[in-house]
């Protein structure tokens, strides 16, 4: 069912406006961020393991913004985040099973890799927010 805002798009002609969210130069600057502190404190290892999970944690977010965008543009329901769903939680047991075996430091920067699209989010919540209420939603 389209929001009242995709209502108000389809209604004026002009085609529906992009999913908002992060873009993946922002969970890459995120992703390499996150290396470069692990690295300075002293985990060269997690730095290394927040690199390999990096990528895979941006594959995780473009399988869901693909599934959404699917659904919103008429497909078969939660059908699509169902399966972009099993498909991320496969992807990130797989890579920590794998991370497991290099070690404690290696399997946590894994871990935060993937995490990378979660702590994007959480550092551009607050800009969203004052946008909404800038809009008047």
């Amino acid at each position: 069912m389209p929001t009242p805002a995709e209502r108000r798009d389809e209604a004026s002609g002009r085609p529906p406006r992009r999913l908002p969210g992060l873009g993946t130069w922002q969970l890459a600057l995120t992703g390499g961020t996150l290396a470069l502190l692990a690295w300075w404190i002293g985990y060269p290892d997690a730095a290394w393991g927040v690199a390999a999970g990096t990528p895979a944690g941006m594959v995780n977010h473009g399988l869901t913004r693909w599934a959404l965008e699917r659904w919103q543009a008429g497909g078969s329901g939660s059908g699509w985040v169902l399966g972009a769903s099993m498909l991320r939680l496969a992807v990130a047991a797989t890579l920590l099973w794998w991370a497991a075996g290099r070690g404690l430091p290696f399997l946590l920067g894994m871990l935060a890799g993937l995490m990378v699209e979660v702590i994007g989010y959480v550092l551009t919540a607050p800009r969203y927010i004052r946008h909404r209420k800038a809009d008047g939603r």
